[in-house]
């Protein structure tokens, strides 16, 4: 009993916190949801970058010693 208590209480307060996050929402300035994007988008970009390097610069930037055993014969 006490646990459904719990869940039908965590529902009551998300179903009544959701209009007071959708005026949250309207009410921030268009720069601030600007710049979120941008940043977003920013990092993004980098991440695909540092991707790229590593998977097509692997070889030739981070070339590590092989030591291969040597022929027999």
């Amino acid at each position: 009993m006490r646990k459904f208590r719990m869940i039908c209480t965590s529902l009551i307060i998300a179903l009544v916190s959701l209009p007071a996050l959708a005026v949250a929402q309207s009410t921030v300035s268009k720069d601030l949801a600007n710049m979120v994007r941008d940043v977003q988008q920013y990092n993004f970009a980098i991440h695909i970058l540092a991707m790229l390097l590593v998977g097509f610069g692997k070889d030739r930037y981070f070339k590590l010693p092989v030591f291969l055993p040597e022929p027999r014969g």
